[in-house]
């Protein structure tokens, strides 16, 4: 690893570093007549300097040693960011904090997010995946490990093939399917929560803690798999539930052109 990697990490060339004080002082004061007649150095600064964060190679280094003991990648690791300093803590602290996570929660044999990083709305704990740190965790052996990419999932390819507002025809992995909606009811509590066939999740009411832009008892429908209501209105057009479906034939694939007339829609 490089010796010099708290530098290649975080000593950026500083933001607006190469501007000059009096061009931010006319900037600030454009009417000389309201200019104030005391002011400190810094004031006329309406942007101000600032620190750049490049973790790119501290992730690539990551990745090379997943499979090791995290005691001695841990130990490459500060052996490379010996000295100590503010430059050298914080980036110890965003490998700590950011990027591996030390004590995952066991859920069914799958490492998740520990309380203090979970969502707050979320009342089970959420897998780790790599859109939020990587993915680098440390097993029940002390082995550093990267949880494995997830392939996009396909949404499904419909929606201008309406039968009419209650129902429309979906393809489906390759299978068509008549789908029936039903209209999402107003969200609060003792609502049961929906199943989406063509999502293949559930649809629950969850009540959000109370804060100054929330009041209490403020109630919003969330899909288990980590979408919104926009993700319903997205793939069925509407804030619907996909309730029921029944997989169609050949014959009323055939009359309806249903294949055609999605090469058509393209």
């Amino acid at each position: 690893m490089r010796k010099d990697m708290a530098q290649l990490l975080v000593e950026h060339p500083r933001h607006n570093a190469g501007e000059l004080y009096r061009e931010h002082r006319r900037i600030a004061n454009r009417d000389p007549e309201e200019a104030p007649t005391k002011q400190g150095m810094r004031r006329p600064y309406f942007e101000r300097k600032e620190f750049g964060e490049y973790f790119a190679p501290i992730k690539g280094f990551l990745r090379k040693n997943v499979g090791r003991p995290w005691d001695k990648v841990f130990s490459d690791l500060s052996g490379s960011l010996s000295g100590g300093g503010a430059v050298v803590d914080h980036v110890k602290l965003h490998v700590l904090r950011d990027f591996v996570i030390i004590q995952p929660v066991w859920e069914g044999g799958v490492p998740c997010y520990p309380p203090h990083l979970n969502s707050f709305w979320r009342t089970k704990p959420t897998p780790i995946t790599r859109s939020r740190n990587e993915g680098f965790y440390v097993d029940r052996l002390g082995i550093l490990r990267q949880v494995s990419a997830r392939s996009k999932r396909r949404k499904p390819k419909p929606v201008d093939l309406r039968i009419d507002e209650h129902s429309a025809y979906y393809k489906i992995d390759g299978v068509w399917y008549r789908v029936w909606f039903a209209s999402l009811p107003e969200a609060g509590p003792g609502f049961a929560p929906l199943y989406d066939v063509v999502l293949k999740s559930w649809v629950r009411c969850k009540n959000y803690p109370p804060s100054k832009y929330q009041p209490m008892g403020f109630y919003r429908w969330e899909l288990d798999n980590g979408y919104w209501v926009n993700e319903l209105i997205e793939t069925h057009g509407g804030a619907w539930v996909a309730h029921r479906r029944e997989q169609i034939g050949s014959r009323v694939i055939r009359r309806e052109r249903l294949n055609e007339r999605v090469n058509e829609t393209g």
